[in-house]
């Protein structure tokens, strides 16, 4: 309904803000294939838009998606270039989300281990509400499959 009443009274960064909290509970409950539809349409209006700090979340939130979809490497791609966005706007918005996936989808142990030491230690000087849930997803997703720690 959010949605809806945004589109029509032609406000934009509700517009962007709903469609990205669609994709992001759809993401949560696990409906990827829905929620890939919502997170395509957040990015590009978030990249319209400029809300870099939007984008970054978004990114991740696609990032689980392809991980879903079994494609690792593009994973990989999208929580990196999150990480970077979420750097240049401040990484207590959503640092510790993309560290999280990080910690899933690096390659190496020790960049695993790396990534969440950061989250953690960002978390510890204080993020946004949201992180908490989507790190702690995202650390008990790595632990569940043995760590996905590959050498």
């Amino acid at each position: 309904m959010a949605l809806e009443t945004a589109v029509r009274i032609g406000n934009r960064q509700a517009e962007m803000f709903a469609t990205q909290s669609m994709g992001l509970c759809l993401t949560a409950a696990g409906r990827y294939a829905e929620a890939e539809n919502f997170q395509i349409r957040a990015l590009e209006q978030a990249r319209i838009l400029k809300a870099r700090r939007y984008e970054a979340v978004i990114l991740g939130h696609s990032a689980e998606v392809a991980l879903a979809k079994g494609q690792r490497a593009n994973a990989l791609l999208l929580a990196r270039t999150g990480r970077e966005i979420s750097e240049e706007t401040g990484p207590g918005f959503a640092g510790p989300i993309l560290f999280g996936l990080l910690s899933l989808l690096e390659d190496k142990r020790e960049d695993q281990g790396a990534a969440l030491t950061a989250g953690e230690t960002l978390l510890q000087q204080g993020s946004v509400g949201h992180n908490h849930f989507w790190f702690r997803r995202y650390a008990r997703a790595r632990i569940a499959v043995g760590g996905l720690e590959r050498s």
